[in-house]
């Protein structure tokens, strides 16, 4: 079943319905032998086709009339005599362990198909039980980790982009304008239908200097999110007795959700680097209701080593508490002179096109009690970004980046790639003289012990539910997850 969970996860309900249109759709697939490569012409009939998808007309020849209503047995009878040969073909070992995991996709009026990759789904593999000693051997392991630089990136993420069966749709930049940032999208599958199912799948936005790296850009925050979304009963820390527990990883998570056994997840604290054993709901805030926007929750984060990954979804965190405190204080904040602070190469290059915007640009150090560089961006008035780093550098050309999509959205109409919005920046905390950005920085371990000192714990899980996506794609997502105590 583990591609028809895959098809499930992107499309809902409606997989698996025969219409009557003749654009039905017959389960689960297994590997063909590659005759749709060698068959472009779609004549179907050559090849293992495996399941029917079916749009009508798909790369139809005029055979549709004669096959009639594809319900009437015909088509259905091809269908599942194909699917039996293969079936046979596995449990006789005739099928090489070397053909790709394809499910394939068959037009039910003219028999064409259409063969499509698909990772295996995590409820069709053996998974265990994680204990403290598995979470120090994981942590280690991605400490010890490769980087992954960003063209290997770009291979590999293909593997996860699938529009049917994918854990993530393909990436599109549709009609979005591209000027003065690139843009592009990716659609999240629900791997175990977490989200509520009349509404939409997560559209998670990439933006960046170049095309490439928008799409990136999507991916990366794209499967830091479908790690927030996957959850594996069978992974999860029982404390004492669950008779409850079947084995069954959706009857399981079912009952999980529905309160009937309590399940927690190992986590690695960053300032004592001692394990903490969390609630599940903690970790993946899906099981709780929460429902992820256009970027990853605060915590969640992606990165192309397990340090890269750690410091975003700090910083994330960090953000939030900055926020939360900013809203509820009076404290004073003070406007900045952004047009001289040292900046890497991409924060010049968003330095210099926000200079020629011809709005007012103001920006105003928020930094709170955390001492993580946290700054306002204010756009003719209106409060359009906040941004944390772990220096002030960091923390201007992500918001300089939020600026020029904020203005690039709304010259292209409130396009669907817009940030988030953000609450305005109280008028009577600021002062009107503007001072020199301040040059001091912090580090993850900086950061971890001040939120210690005020009472809160940082501790980072991996999200490791998928072994396909994090042996195969990419191992670095992680939730830092930030509590009292």
């Amino acid at each position: 079943m583990s591609a028809w969970r895959r098809r499930l996860a992107l499309e809902g309900d409606e997989a698996g319905r025969v219409r009557p249109d003749g654009a039905g759709r017959l389960g689960p697939g297994f590997a063909g032998d590659g005759a749709a490569e060698d068959d472009p012409a779609g004549n179907g009939l050559a090849g293992n086709g495996l399941a029917g998808d079916g749009r009508a007309g798909d790369g139809g020849d005029g055979r549709a009339a004669a096959l009639g209503d594809p319900r009437a047995g015909a088509a259905l009878t091809v269908v599942a005599n194909q699917l039996i040969r293969e079936v046979m073909r596995q449990l006789s070992g005739t099928a090489t362990s070397a053909e790709p995991t394809r499910m394939t996709r068959v037009d039910l009026r003219s028999l064409n198909r259409k063969n499509h990759p698909f990772l295996p789904h995590p409820f069709s593999l053996a998974a265990t039980r994680q204990d403290r000693a598995g979470l120090a051997a994981a942590v280690d392991r991605l400490r010890e980790g490769e980087r992954l630089e960003p063209e290997e990136f770009s291979g590999r993420m293909t593997a996860c982009l699938e529009p049917g069966f994918g854990v993530l749709s393909k990436v599109t930049e549709q009609d979005f304008a591209q000027v003065p940032l690139a843009v592009a999208q990716v659609r999240v599958s629900d791997p175990v239908r977490l989200l509520d199912p009349g509404g939409p799948l997560p559209v998670v936005t990439g933006a960046g200097l170049s095309l490439a790296e928008a799409r990136r850009a999507a991916v990366l925050r794209a499967l830091a999110v479908y790690g927030s979304l996957m959850v594996d009963p069978r992974r999860l820390h029982v404390r004492g007795d669950a008779p409850g527990l079947t084995g069954d990883p959706a009857e399981d998570l079912a009952a999980l959700r529905a309160g009937q056994w309590s399940g927690f997840v190992w986590g690695h604290g960053l300032a004592d680097e001692r394990p903490h054993a969390l609630a599940a709901e903690a970790v993946f805030p899906a099981l709780r209701g929460a429902r992820p926007g256009n970027a990853p929750p605060p915590g969640v984060a992606a990165g192309h080593d397990w340090v890269e990954a750690v410091r975003s979804g700090l910083v994330g965190q960090c953000r939030r508490l900055t926020l939360n405190e900013l809203d509820a204080g009076q404290r004073q904040f003070t406007p900045i002179e952004w047009t001289e602070v040292a900046l890497d190469a991409a924060g010049r290059r968003y330095r210099s096109m926000a200079a020629v915007l011809g709005d007012r640009l103001d920006v105003y150090d928020v930094t709170g009690s955390l001492r993580v560089p946290t700054l306002a961006f204010r756009l003719d008035g209106v409060t359009v970004a906040y941004t944390s780093g772990f220096s002030f550098g960091d923390a201007l050309r992500d918001g300089l980046a939020e600026v020029l999509l904020f203005h690039q959205v709304q010259a292209d109409g409130e396009a669907p790639y817009a940030p988030a919005r953000v609450p305005p920046l109280r008028e009577h905390g600021r002062l009107p003289r503007i001072t020199a950005c301040p040059a001091w920085s912090i580090d993850a371990a900086g950061a971890a012990a001040q939120l210690a000192h005020l009472g809160w714990s940082a501790v980072a899980v991996p999200l490791d539910h998928d072994p396909s996506v994090t042996g195969s794609i990419l191992p670095y997502l992680v939730n830092v997850v930030v509590a009292r105590g």
